[in-house]
This record gives C-alpha cells, structure tokens and sequence, in this order.
C-alpha cells in the first residue's frame, strides 16, 4: 500500500512597494511612470500606459539588479 500526502499552505507576505517619500512621478504622452525607492540600491518601478479598453491589465515584468519593473496597460493612464 503506498501512503500519498500533500500538505499544501499558504503564507502571506505584506511587502511594501516602497519607503515614504520616495516616490517619483513622471507623465508622458501615453500614460505616467511612478517609481518607488527601497533603500539606495532597489526599487520599484510601475510604468502605466493608455489604454482605454483596460482597467488595469499587468503586459509585463521584470526584474535587473534587485529594481522590479511591472508594465501596466489601463484606462486610468489615458489623459483626461
């Protein structure tokens, strides 16, 4: 007889997106980039893009020498 377990849990992690005070904000003709400092070497970096048939729909990601990059299309980004 083979005895089978799985035990499977979860574990959930509050993580910041950065230290107050940090961000930056920088407007474009098709959306704006906020950036978000974690110490002097990290960061995170959200990039929003018009388009007016998304709510928020994440395009991509990435990550280089600890700086997280999200590309976001969503209507949120398009100008009023």
């Amino acid at each position: 007889m083979l005895n089978i377990t799985q035990s499977c849990s979860r574990m959930i992690m509050a993580m910041g997106i950065g230290y107050l005070n940090t961000e930056t904000a920088t407007e474009n003709a098709n959306g704006i980039t906020l950036k978000y400092s974690i110490g002097t070497s990290s960061a995170n970096i959200l990039i929003f893009t018009c388009d007016s048939t998304n709510t928020f729909l994440v395009t991509s990601s990435s990550m280089v020498s600890s700086v997280y990059t999200l590309n976001i299309k969503s209507k949120y980004a398009c100008h009023l």
